[in-house]
C-alpha cells in the first residue's frame, strides 16, 4: 500500500450497493474501518448503505475517486468490466480497486499498471441472502484473494479473516466449489422438505434440519466417504428402487446424478454397487 495510505486511516468506498456492498460496508465499520460511502444506478441502494454505515451517497465516479483511497468494486461479474471503463476515464494513479467476483480474477482490470493503480480480487466465501448478514458469521468467513497483494497488505492486516491466496486460473473451479456447498446445496433441501410435506406433514423444516446438521457435523469430523448413510450406501437396490417410482422430471435426475456421485465416492468400498450403478445410469 502507498505510503500516504498508510499513515492515514484507509478511506474506502464501493461502487455497488447491493447485498455484497452492503454486508461489506457494515463488517468493516464493525471491524473500527472508515467506510467513505457509495455509488450506485439504482440510488434507493446507495442510500440504504450510506445510511447503514454511517457514509455517504456519492453521485458519480469523480467523487468516489477523490474522497477514497480503496475503491471496492461490487457488482454482478458481467458489469465489472464496464465499472472498471468508466474509472480508467478518471486519474485513478495511486488507487487500489478490489472487485469481489469469485469466478473472475483481478486480471480484468486490464491496463492498471500503465495508469500505476493496483489492483486485487477479493472474495468472501459466504452467502449473502440479505445484506444483513451477522457480523460474527463473516467473522469466520475465509478470503480469497489475488493481485498486488503487497501493496493491500495494511488493510488486510486490519481485517481478521483467514486470508488464501489463490492463482488466477483457478479461481473458476474455487468458485464452483462455492456453488456446489450453498446454492447447489439448497435444490436438495428443497426438495427434502417437498417430500415430508408429501408424506402429509406440515412441518418439513423442523424435521429435516436435525439430520442436515448432523450430516454437515459428521463430514466436518469424519470426511464425505465415512459420512454417507443410507440405502444407497448399505446396497438396499429395493428401496432405491421405490425411490425412483415416485419420483418424476427434474427430481429424478437430481437424485441420480447425486446418487452416482456418492458411488463414486464410495469406489473404494468392499462392497458391490455394479447394480445399483447401472440402474441408475439407466435412460428414462
Amino acid at each position: 500500500m502507498s505510503k500516504n495510505v498508510g499513515r492515514n486511516r484507509v478511506k474506502i468506498s464501493f461502487i455497488g450497493a447491493g447485498k455484497i456492498g452492503l454486508s461489506l460496508g457494515r463488517y468493516f465499520v464493525n471491524k473500527n474501518l472508515k467506510v467513505a460511502g457509495y455509488f450506485d444506478t439504482v440510488k434507493s441502494l446507495a442510500e440504504r448503505a450510506a445510511t447503514e454505515t454511517e457514509s455517504v451517497v456519492f453521485q458519480n465516479y469523480r467523487e468516489i475517486i477523490d474522497q477514497s483511497d480503496i475503491i471496492f468494486v461490487t457488482v454482478p461479474d458481467g458489469v465489472i468490466n464496464s465499472v472498471w471503463e468508466n474509472l480508467l476515464t478518471h486519474k485513478i494513479k495511486d488507487k487500489l480497486v478490489v472487485h469481489t467476483s469469485g469466478a473472475l480474477s483481478s486480471q480484468v482490470f486490464s491496463g492498471a499498471r500503465d495508469r500505476n493503480c493496483k489492483v486485487m480480487s477479493i472474495h468472501p466465501m459466504m452467502t449473502f441472502a440479505g445484506g444483513d448478514t451477522e457480523i460474527e458469521k463473516m467473522d469466520k468467513m475465509p478470503l480469497t484473494i489475488e493481485g498486488d497483494l503487497e501493496e493491500f497488505e495494511d488493510f488486510l492486516d486490519k481485517v481478521p479473516n483467514n486470508k488464501f491466496s489463490i492463482s488466477p486460473d483457478k479461481k473458476v473451479n474455487y468458485h464452483l466449489a462455492g456453488v456446489f456447498a450453498s446454492n447447489l446445496l439448497i435444490s436438495v433441501i428443497h426438495r427434502a422438505i417437498a417430500n415430508i410435506e408429501k408424506s402429509g406433514l406440515e412441518t418439513g423444516k423442523e424435521i429435516i434440519f436435525p439430520i442436515i446438521e448432523k450430516t454437515i457435523e459428521n463430514i466436518k469430523e469424519k470426511g464425505t466417504s465415512r459420512s454417507i448413510t443410507g440405502p444407497l450406501e448399505r446396497g438396499d437396490i429395493d428401496t432405491i428402487l421405490k425411490h425412483l417410482e415416485v419420483q418424476r422430471g427434474v427430481e429424478k435426475k437430481l437424485y441420480k446424478a447425486a446418487s452416482l456421485e456418492l458411488l463414486e465416492i464410495l469406489k473404494d468400498s468392499d462392497r458391490d454397487y455394479s447394480e445399483i450403478k447401472k440402474l441408475l445410469e439407466e435412460e428414462e
